[in-house]
This record gives C-alpha cells, structure tokens and sequence, in this order.
C-alpha cells in the first residue's frame, strides 16, 4: 500500500531563494523507491507564494520506483499560488480538486477556484513529466457491464471486448485506462458516488453501482424535455446526491477507476442503468500519462485538441454539475432513459 502523507504549507516550511523547498524525503517513513501519495493543506498565511516539491524517488533514473501522487483539494486554500516539481517521472501525478476552470499553455496550468474564504483565487501548477488528474468519468472494477456474451465484470473487459451500447448495438473497445486512488482523511471529491440498487427505477441498477463523480447518466423526463430542449441528457454521477438511494461514499479509503472508450462516444449499460463511454476532450490528457495520451492521440488524431468536439461529438447534451443540479430540484418527476 501506499504510504500517505499530509503536508500543511505555512511559514514554518524553510524558505530558499524566495520558495518554499518541500523534501519528501523529511517526510516519509517508508523507502522513497515505494509509493507516496502526499496530500497537502493551507496552513496559516503564507509570506512565500512560491512552492517546489522535491526529493521524492531515490534513482534519478526511475528505475526500480513506484509512482508518488501530489494531492491538492483547493477548497481548503485561500491564497494565490504556484507549485513547482524537480525529480519527477511520467508515471507520477498531481490531482486537483474543486477547481472552476483551468487553462494550459506550454504545459503549466493556471487553476482558477473559490477558497475557503469564498473569494476567487489562482494557483499555477508546472507538473513537468508528471501527469494531472482532473475528475475522469470511470467505472469501478467490479461494475457488470452489459455485452453480448452476457455482463461482465468492468475489470475484465479488455480492448476488442464486444460492449452493447444504447444507440449502435455491440461495439468493440478501443482503449482502457485503469488507475488506482488512495484517499486522505476527510477527502471526499474523488471518492465514489453509490447509486444503491434500485434508487433509479426497478432493477435499476441490478446492483449497488459505484461511479467516479464526473462519469455522466442518462436521464430523460418531462423536465428534462422542457428545461433543457432535449429528450435525453447527460449529467454527472455528483449532480445526483439529493436523490433518495444516491449518496457520496465518505467511508472509501481507496478505490480502482475503469475507463473505457470507443471509436465513437457512446451509452453502455452499468448494472442495468445508461451510463455514458469515455469522452475525450483537451482537458482529458490532465490525467493521462503521457503513453496514454500519445495512444489516444494515434488513435484519433486531434481528438485532444480544440477540435475534439467536431472529431469526437458527445452522443448526447451534456449538463454541468451546476445545471444538473437545478433540474433536480424541480417539481416534476425525472427518471432514466428507458426506465419502467
């Protein structure tokens, strides 16, 4: 298992040539060539805005090392920042949490997000070679997923597995990215949404059925005809947690996530319910690796840039948490696509 380590950035962490140098190393207890998933809070004010994270793998190499994640949840933050990394590889990682947008440019990220203090901040991240985790729309590994050969566990699926699909019947699957999470003490944004069985309609799910935060259901209803123009819509798994049977997972401390494309965006099955494929869009090689996002980009040229939503079109509107969540509140009864 990963060693966890939290980290609380203040005016106590020393300060060379006007940043504020984090080592690992002072922190670990476990050998530097294993895992180390560091999590980090806003301390006290900080005269240093400026952070560097080093000294976390023991071979300049890579070899023989684990992979180390950097952990910000920035809704516990109120200050302007940036953070720095020396020593990094590509299978090391940042994860961001509650950011409101974000931007890229010569591969540094400018996050903008509400603090703590309920004002509008920015922190300015260069990951290097190490990749950046913002919210991938996933399965977890014990999902049963509709094919034609009967369901299947969403772990065992793999590239060419035949998957029935709502729009286009069976189709086979193009790529799979399957990526383990460690959870800190009261870290809650990444962790699960369980959608208890039958919470959406009989035998809907067939199973108590885990979703990443962001993976996006179908819903269809009258609201959703009126509100929003459109017989059917997308909206993510969070956006559901005031629904009787759908609740946050606060009790996870670690979970494996499944993401599974096509040639084309698509609705599959999780346990009887519409559940969207994967979507890819510029944003989604923030938390790839960079082989993985290299054999997306072969596989769909463009597919990661400006033009993905021409290349590679969402099978469906989508709405944002936000918008999902005033839908929710109306009146009238929503259900899913398909329900009885």
């Amino acid at each position: 298992m990963p060693e966890i380590i939290n980290i609380t950035i203040d005016d106590s962490i020393p300060d060379k040539k006007g940043k504020q140098e984090i080592k690992i190393k002072e922190y670990a207890t476990t050998p530097l060539e294993d895992s180390q998933f560091v999590h980090f809070f806003d301390g006290d004010d900080w005269d240093i805005d400026e952070i560097v994270i080093k000294d976390f793998h023991k071979d300049k190499k890579g070899k023989g090392e684990e992979p180390d994640e950097f952990h910000f949840d920035l809704s516990g933050f109120d200050d302007d920042f940036t953070v720095d990394i020396d020593g990094e590889f590509d299978f090391d990682c940042f994860i961001i949490q509650n950011a409101t947008s974000f931007e890229e440019d010569g591969g540094v990220y400018t996050i903008e997000y509400i603090g703590s203090d309920g004002e509008s901040h920015t922190v300015e991240i260069d990951p290097g070679d190490a990749c950046m985790v913002i919210n991938p729309p996933c399965l977890t590994p014990a999902t049963l997923v509709s094919t034609p050969s009967g369901m299947k566990r969403a772990q065992d699926l793999k590239v060419g597995d035949l998957v029935e699909t709502l729009d286009s019947g069976p189709q086979p699957i193009c790529w799979i990215q399957k990526r383990r999470l460690v959870f800190s003490v009261g870290e809650v944004n990444f962790k699960p949404i369980l959608i208890q069985k039958g919470a959406l309609g009989p035998r809907k799910p067939l199973n108590d059925l885990y979703l990443s935060p962001q993976h996006r259901v179908l819903l269809d209803g009258p609201v959703v005809r009126r509100k929003c123009g459109a017989s059917e819509v997308l909206v993510p798994a969070k956006a559901l947690t005031d629904w009787k049977g759908i609740r946050n997972t606060p009790g996870k401390t670690s979970v494996e996530y499944v993401t599974v494309m096509f040639k084309t965006h698509q609705i599959i099955f999780a346990e009887g319910v519409e559940v969207e494929s994967y979507l890819p869009r510029p944003y989604a090689a923030q938390f790839l690796t960079k082989k993985a996002t290299a054999e997306l980009e072969e596989m769909f040229p463009e597919v990661l840039s400006e033009k993905a939503a021409d290349v590679y079109p969402a099978v469906r509107p989508i709405l944002t948490t936000q918008q999902a969540q005033l839908l929710a509140k109306a009146e009238d009864h929503m259900s899913l696509s398909n329900s009885e």
